[in-house]
C-alpha cells in the first residue's frame, strides 16, 4: 500500500514539473487557465527576475491551471543573470499563448530571436514587467524589412515605453499604486489596487491617448510599505505605473495587445496587490474572465533578495543554480547584494536575516566609505533640497584657518566655475561607482548653510551646435583670488 501510494505521488509530481534542457516547465493543475501556455522570460542584472519568474510560474500553474515555462540566462551550466547573451529555450514561444518579459538589455542569438519574431507576428499578447521597457539591446532586430523591431526599440514598439529615468530616490523612496480614475473599474484591477513596490517609480513619457492607463505610481517617503505618499512636484503629476497598449508586429500588419507595469523587482512581489495585478493581466490577455479576487498565495515560501547589481566575480557560478533548484517544493534563498538597505518586510528562512543590509553597511562599513579620498573628491553631486545638480563637482571638506576640521563640506562646480553649496555634514556616497545603483549620484548629507541657484539661462552640460560661452554679464559666485594664496606661515 505504502509503495503504491509513493509511486502515485511521484507520478503526480512528475506530471507537474519537467525540465526541458535549460528551462523550468510547470504543468498546469486544474483551473480556468488549463490548456493555455505562458512563457516567462527572465534575465536581468538588477531586479532578481530569476527569483520572481519561477514564483509567478508556480502561482499561475498551481493556483490557476496555466502551463508555464520559465526561460533563463545562462553561462555554461549555471543560471547567470549577468550574461546578456545567455537566453536559452525561447522555442517554447512557438506553442505559447502569452509571453511575460522580465528582462533587461538582453541580446538573444539570431536563432533565439526568431522565436520572439514569430510570436509577435502571430499577434499574441505580451506582459512586460519593470525593465521590460528596455528588455533587449544591440543592433539586431526582430524580423526584417521596414517594419522590423530593433532590439532596443522593443519597449517602445511593443509596450509603449522605453527606459526614461528613475523618478524618485532609487533605494530610498518606494512606489504606491493609485488607480487611474477613468479606468478604476477595469477587470485587471480587481483586488489589485492595494499595491506597494520598494523599487522606485520609473519616469514614463511616451504613452499616448490610445493607451489605457490603469494605475499611477505615487512616490513614497521611504521604502516601508506603510510609508505615506510624498507631497510636492515628484507626484504632480504621478507617473503611469500600469497600462495596456496595442502593438504592431514586425511584419507591419499584425497587431496585438500588451500590458506593462514598471513595478516588478523580486521584493516588489511581496505585495499581494502586485501579484494579483499580474495574474489578472494573464486572465484578461488570454481571453478569460478575471476572478473577483484571484488566489495569489505563494505556492512555496518565497524569499526574495533585494535588488541591486552584483558585480562580484564568480557570484552566480558559486551559486550554480539550475531549473531544478527553483522547481515546486523548492524555496531558494540568496544573500542581498552588498550595500542593500534594511528592508525587513519579507520572509526569510527560519533563523536567517537578510545579509549585507543596513545604512551602516551601505556607507560606514563598505569599502567605498572606508577609503581615504584625500583633500577632495571629484564626482557629480545629485540634486538636493533647493540645490541644483552638479555634473562635474569637486567636493572639499572645509577646515578652519587653524587647519582643524570644521564639520562643513562644499562643492565647487567645475562646469560653471562657481561654488554651488556649503553644508554641515559629509557626502553620501551613492551611485554606480560606489554602492551600485544607477540613475543616482552622491548627494549632500546634512543641512545646507549656503547654496547658489543656477543663474538664469544656464544649464549644466553641453549642447550640439551651440558655442559653450558664458551667458552671464558677470561670473556668479567666483572665489576671491586671494583665497588661493597662502602666506609663508601656511
Amino acid at each position: 500500500m505504502i509503495p503504491s501510494l509513493l509511486a502515485s505521488l511521484l507520478t503526480v509530481f512528475a506530471t507537474a514539473v519537467a525540465f526541458a534542457d535549460d528551462t523550468l516547465l510547470l504543468k498546469g493543475a486544474s483551473g480556468p487557465g488549463h490548456g493555455k501556455r505562458i512563457v516567462i522570460v527572465t534575465g536581468d542584472e538588477e531586479y532578481r527576475s530569476e527569483e520572481s519568474g519561477p514564483m509567478l510560474a508556480k502561482i499561475l500553474s498551481q493556483r490557476h491551471g496555466f502551463e508555464c515555462t520559465v526561460i533563463f540566462s545562462w553561462t555554461d551550466d549555471f543560471i547567470d543573470p549577468n550574461n546578456q547573451s545567455g537566453l536559452r529555450g525561447l522555442q517554447a514561444l512557438e506553442s505559447a499563448d502569452l509571453m511575460i518579459v522580465l528582462t533587461r538589455f538582453r541580446q538573444p542569438s539570431e536563432e533565439e530571436a526568431a522565436h520572439v519574431t514569430r510570436f509577435l507576428n502571430a499577434g499574441k499578447p505580451v506582459i512586460g514587467l519593470r525593465t521590460a521597457t528596455h528588455a533587449f539591446t544591440g543592433r539586431a532586430k526582430f524580423g526584417d524589412g521596414d517594419s522590423a523591431i530593433a532590439f532596443g526599440d522593443f519597449g517602445m514598439r511593443v509596450l509603449g515605453e522605453r527606459w526614461v529615468r528613475h523618478h524618485g530616490g532609487h533605494k530610498r523612496q518606494g512606489c504606491r499604486g493609485v488607480p487611474e480614475t477613468a479606468n478604476g473599474d477595469h477587470p485587471i484591477l480587481r483586488g489589485a489596487t492595494d499595491l506597494f513596490a520598494p523599487s522606485d517609480v520609473y519616469g514614463v513619457e511616451h504613452l499616448t491617448e490610445a493607451d489605457t492607463i490603469l494605475l499611477r505610481g505615487a512616490v513614497t517617503e521611504s521604502l516601508a510599505p506603510d510609508s505615506p505618499i510624498l507631497t510636492g512636484k515628484l507626484n504632480d503629476p504621478m507617473q503611469p505605473l500600469a497600462w495596456l497598449h496595442r502593438y504592431t508586429a514586425p511584419d507591419g500588419k499584425t497587431t496585438g495587445e500588451s500590458f506593462c507595469t514598471t513595478a516588478g523587482a523580486s521584493v516588489d512581489f511581496v505585495s499581494e496587490g502586485l501579484r494579483r495585478l499580474v495574474v489578472n493581466a494573464c486572465y484578461h490577455l488570454t481571453g478569460l474572465d478575471v476572478p473577483a479576487k484571484a488566489n495569489v498565495d505563494f505556492v512555496d515560501p518565497f524569499y526574495p533578495s533585494f535588488y541591486g547589481f552584483i558585480q562580484k566575480e564568480g557570484w552566480y557560478e558559486k551559486a550554480s543554480r539550475r531549473p531544478e533548484d527553483l522547481a515546486l517544493g523548492k524555496s531558494p534563498f540568496s544573500e542581498d547584494p552588498p550595500g542593500s538597505p534594511d528592508w525587513p518586510f519579507r520572509a526569510t528562512p527560519p533563523g536567517v536575516q537578510p545579509s549585507g543590509s543596513g545604512k551602516e553597511a551601505a556607507r560606514g562599513d563598505a569599502p567605498w566609505s572606508r577609503m581615504d579620498y584625500g583633500p577632495f573628491l571629484s564626482t557629480p553631486v545629485g540634486r538636493g533640497e533647493g540645490v541644483p545638480p552638479v555634473n562635474k563637482g569637486l567636493v572639499v571638506a572645509l577646515r578652519t584657518p587653524a587647519g582643524k576640521e570644521s564639520g562643513l563640506s562644499a562643492v565647487f562646480d567645475t562646469d560653471l566655475l562657481s561654488w554651488r553649496c556649503v553644508w554641515e555634514g559629509e557626502l553620501e556616497l551613492r551611485g554606480i561607482v560606489f554602492d551600485g545603483p544607477h540613475g543616482t549620484f552622491p548627494r549632500i548629507e546634512g543641512e545646507p548653510c549656503f547654496r547658489a541657484p543656477l543663474p538664469a539661462g544656464v544649464r549644466p552640460g553641453t549642447q550640439q551646435g551651440v558655442r559653450n560661452t558664458d551667458p552671464r554679464d558677470e561670473p556668479a559666485m567666483q572665489i576671491d583670488v586671494t583665497w588661493s594664496i597662502r602666506d609663508a606661515e601656511g
